[in-house]
């Protein structure tokens, strides 16, 4: 459970709607409060922002958003920064060096947890399809079964991360303690050459990474993360700082809307 204090916005898009409605009402009681009257109240308080997200299947939302002009639109000029996951991410958020990042829920959860952060999640990124995150070995590896990976070493991204926990409910539900594993935490990018070297005997990867390592290494499937108990699980969302959300809520506005894809604006006289 997430820690006291914790708010989980946007798990769907009734509550982002919700939040969207709450931001934008903030947002215009605050342009109603200055001297710029209503056309402040759909500006942005900080029009170029950093967002940091794992660039990943998982971010193709934020992706397409950027490519089509969507943040644009609503008056924001994004800045992306690529990160290996939110886990690495959460200090730099807190100290200001992000305006909003995504990535897995459980990272962020466990930080609130241990009072790392005091974070919001104001809107869904996206949940698991088949296909999208697998556990990726080499054609010529002696692993053909998850029992095989009993004693072996797995390239995970982060340490007790949504996709560790994602694994390790699927070793589980196959009959495997996932205690009888050993993960290793290694970066995407670095995770083929990994498996080439025989240093892991198998890869944890989403899209497009799992993609990149079957040209590069002709890397093969052994499990899909969907199915089971974790099929359709929501991975990912967009978080911010509470402090963040008290202090530009039209800006959050502007970028929720930019990822939901709608461009409608919101006026209201003072």
């Amino acid at each position: 459970m997430p820690g006291k204090g914790f708010s989980v916005m946007g798990i769907g898009r009734v509550r982002g709607r919700a939040l969207l409605v709450t931001a934008v009402a903030l947002g215009l009681a605050a342009g109603c409060s200055n001297a710029g009257g209503s056309a402040n109240a759909a500006r942005p308080e900080k029009p170029v922002i950093t967002v940091a997200v794992v660039p990943a299947v998982d971010s193709a939302g934020f992706f397409v958003a950027l490519d089509q002009g969507l943040f644009k639109a609503q008056g924001l000029t994004v800045n992306f920064i690529p990160i290996s996951s939110s886990e690495t991410a959460i200090a730099d958020q807190v100290s200001g060096a992000y305006d909003i990042t995504g990535g897995n829920y459980v990272s962020y959860i466990q930080a609130q947890q241990k009072h790392e952060a005091n974070l919001d999640i104001f809107a869904e990124g996206s949940v698991m399809e088949p296909g999208t995150q697998g556990i990726y070995t080499l054609p010529d590896s002696p692993i053909a079964t998850l029992a095989d990976l009993k004693g072996q070493t797995v390239a995970i991204n982060a340490p007790d991360n949504i996709l560790f926990l994602l694994t390790a409910s699927v070793l589980a539900e196959h009959g495997v303690s996932p205690s009888s594993v050993h993960f290793a935490s290694i970066p995407f990018p670095e995770m083929p050459d990994e498996l080439k070297s025989a240093a892991v005997s198998a890869a944890v990867m989403p899209e497009p990474y799992a993609s990149g390592a079957e040209e590069a290494q002709g890397g093969v499937p052994l499990a899909d993360l969907d199915q089971g108990a974790t099929t359709s699980f929501p991975v990912e969302g967009y978080v911010v700082t509470k402090k963040w959300t008290a202090d530009h809520p039209r800006t959050l506005a502007a970028f929720y809307r930019g990822t939901s894809g709608s461009e409608s604006s919101t006026s209201a006289r003072c």
